[in-house]
């Protein structure tokens, strides 16, 4: 769209009666970036008793050191760089330690080791200086880190062992639970799971990479016991649909700790009587596991009795070229509109897709948004992060001016913002929001080529943008345009 920081995610939908390509769009898979150099004055940390160093402003260079080949006195058991700066240079011999700290940081974070490379920060406080020396012309610096370091880091950061033992019995509790309300082998889905970050129970959006990792390292413990199905479709939270005897939805967010982070996991359960438990399955070391997705958008608050799902067999993932579908339900007849949230403050409308389908949803009736294709997943530029927000009133009117939006249409940017933080809504309007992140990996199938993402991105800019909603927003009004500009 109008705004392009990083790969995002759209979904692709193709209206069959008019031949119509449109572009949905949905999220993207962010890398974790390592933390920053050293700043100036982290050279000044006290040094470890073994090490011969003191903070730089007071270290006199070392005459009998050339700046030429290891500093004198390097002990074994440790790791150095060194780095030299011009002796006219002003500040000449903090640069030079900098610089032999920044060195040692990039060396072993890019030594190939994933445990390594997402422990940056960690190693980065046990880098120290170490000595200084000078030739003719410049004045030199070593930083250095104990080799026990980097390899406690390793054994301890890529630990599952522990993790895997508590999965295993979460894993045969369900199945035991699944067993006691049937005769047959159980029927268990794993049906979403929620990368919380640091707020446990903020994410409205399931699924990314570390949650597909972790759903496919749970699900192993299946195996043998038999049981678990693929997730069932139109499945609406809150409910265990026929077939199947447990629903099994998984949390996990980051715990802080002194060195190494952790993420906490737990499971809950819900039978087909009813029955509700969770099962803790303890932390796994944060840098053991794929990267996690970006920070979720603030939520939206939702109402009681209004359901909007998305199909998924990644545990609320998706793959670039995948099909899916939207599924909307609802305790009463409520007239609905549904919007699509994507970049970075960008909206457009979804459902009715035309002026000729009926935005009245029936009570107690589960409906597909789309035709029996569904949406294909591709990517296009944007915001990591979709969602789907549900808009719904017993009458027209009680939809304010979201009421004149009756086809596929963008809307002004004024209006979509105001949508992603869940405000500029109707008065009493009833609201569900769902959403998904993108997944990739060798479950998926082979992702749509550049020529089509680029197609998917040129329909997108030919939707019309529904001018009556700028308008009704400038004039404060809250009745409903009378038409669609488009």
């Amino acid at each position: 769209m109008t705004t392009v920081r990083s790969s995002q995610r759209r979904l692709l939908a193709r209206c069959a009666p008019l031949g119509l390509w449109f572009a949905l769009p949905g999220c993207a898979e962010h890398e974790r970036i390592p933390a920053a150099a050293p700043e100036a004055g982290s050279v000044a940390a006290l040094p470890k008793a073994a090490i011969p160093a003191a903070p730089p402003e007071s270290i006199a260079p070392n005459t009998g050191w050339s700046c030429i080949g290891e500093p004198p006195d390097i002990a074994a058991g440790w790791r150095t760089e060194v780095a030299a700066v011009a002796a006219t240079t002003p500040g000449a011999l903090e640069k030079a330690m900098q610089a032999a700290q920044a060195k040692l940081r990039a060396k072993v974070c890019t030594s190939g080791d994933r445990a390594v490379l997402d422990a940056c920060a960690f190693l980065a406080a046990k880098i120290e200086p170490w000595t200084t020396g000078r030739s003719a012309h410049d004045v030199c610096a070593s930083a250095v880190i104990k080799s026990q370091h980097i390899e406690t880091w390793k054994s301890v950061a890529t630990n599952l062992e522990g993790f895997d033992a508590r999965l295993g019995r979460s894993a045969k509790l369900f199945i035991d639970t699944a067993r006691s309300g049937t005769k047959g082998e159980p029927r268990i889905a794993l049906a979403a799971v929620y990368d919380d970050d640091d707020a446990p129970g903020r994410n409205q959006l399931p699924g990314g990479r570390r949650a597909d990792w972790l759903a496919s390292r749970f699900g192993s413990f299946f195996a043998t016991e038999g049981g678990l199905r693929t997730t069932p479709k139109a499945w609406i939270p809150g409910e265990v649909p026929d077939g199947y005897d447990l629903i099994i939805v998984g949390r996990m967010y980051r715990k802080p700790a002194v060195e190494v982070a952790e993420v906490e996991v737990t499971w809950t359960g819900l039978t087909a009587d009813g029955r509700r438990f969770d099962s803790p399955s303890g932390a796994f070391p944060e840098t053991a596991a794929p990267s996690p997705p970006a920070a979720a958008p603030p939520p939206i608050p939702t109402a009681e009795g209004l359901y909007l799902t998305m199909d998924s067999d990644h545990a609320g993932s998706i793959c670039p070229g995948e099909r899916t579908q939207l599924w909307l339900k609802s305790d009463e007849a409520l007239h609905v509109r549904v919007f699509d949230l994507y970049g970075d403050g960008e909206a457009m409308l979804i459902f009715p897709p035309d002026a000729q389908t009926s935005d009245l949803v029936p009570p107690k009736h589960t409906i597909p948004l789309a035709d029996e294709k569904g949406f294909e997943a591709v990517r296009t530029p944007g915001s990591d992060a979709e969602r789907y927000l549900v808009i719904a009133a017993p009458t027209v009117a009680g939809l304010g001016r979201f009421a004149s939006a009756q086809h596929y249409c963008r809307l002004p940017q004024d209006v979509a913002h105001k949508l992603h933080r869940g405000e500029g809504l109707p008065p009493g309007a009833r609201v569900a929001v769902t959403g998904y992140r993108m997944t990739s990996g060798a479950s998926c199938p082979p992702a749509p080529s550049p020529e089509y993402e680029r197609a998917a991105l040129s329909a997108i800019a030919r939707l019309p943008l529904v001018f009556p909603l700028r308008s009704e927003l400038e004039r404060g009004g809250t009745a409903a345009a009378a038409s669609t500009s488009g």
